[in-house]
């Protein structure tokens, strides 16, 4: 099996809060190659694991049923380092739980709000090429925070929201075109501009649909309160 990784960037602040992925075994034997990424610089000397691996790293072991193997930040940097896009192989089937231990979602919005996210992941094999999302109901109307994540080089991505009252009389709200991804691994993420209540910044809302030429991983998360 093949898994992308992704989850958040690290949040250093009271404490080193980072972001990581747990891999576990299913069956004896199991070999696992992880490879590194920094899904947003793409580059090493940005940020590094616990273990002091970065960008372009391989890590390679054996697992046997029921161990876990566990990737995480140092969590010492604050929205610049970020292990999304990490290639995980497996010879046989594995669990892949991406988690964050406290993030602020945006990042770059520091007051409160933190929270732990934790997911887990479906195989690549799994992904598809259309996807719907519905806003979630927080009595704001600012939207929600997404990343697509590519599962092939040069993929290319539309995406457009609508109302949701409706009936079929949802109006088209707003849309992004022909965005590409050049590499497998790659993210695309919307809208993570810095803001605080009250404010008029606004995300993808409402009913929203993803449609790629290539498989994708949407992700869709909530922002955080003060947002």
């Amino acid at each position: 099996d093949q898994y992308i990784h992704n989850c958040f960037y690290d949040f250093n602040e009271s404490r080193e809060w980072a972001g990581g992925f747990s891999i576990v075994a299913k069956e004896n034997q199991t070999e696992v190659t992880v490879i590194i990424r920094d899904g947003v610089n793409l580059v090493p000397g940005f940020g590094e694991t616990i273990k002091g691996k970065e960008h372009g790293d391989r890590i390679r072991l054996t697992l046997n049923k029921g161990e876990v193997y566990t990737v995480q930040g140092n969590g010492r940097t604050r929205g610049t380092f970020d292990l999304s896009g990490s290639y995980i192989h497996t010879s046989k089937p594995v669990g892949v739980v991406s988690y964050h231990n406290r993030a602020m979602i945006p990042s770059t919005v520091v007051k409160t709000g933190r929270d732990y996210l934790i997911e887990m992941l479906p195989p690549l094999h799994s992904w598809g090429t259309k996807y719907v999302s519905l806003e979630l109901d927080r009595n704001t109307d600012k939207g929600d925070y997404f990343r697509v994540v590519a599962g092939s080089d040069n993929t290319t991505f539309n995406i457009k929201w609508y109302s949701k009252q409706g009936g079929g009389n949802n109006k088209q709200i707003g849309e992004t075109k022909s965005i590409t991804l050049q590499t497998k691994g790659d993210w695309y993420e919307y809208n993570g501009n810095g803001a605080t209540m009250p404010h008029n910044e606004e995300s993808i809302r409402g009913v929203a649909v993803f449609e790629s030429d290539k498989p994708i991983l949407v992700n869709q998360y909530s922002y955080s309160s003060q947002y």
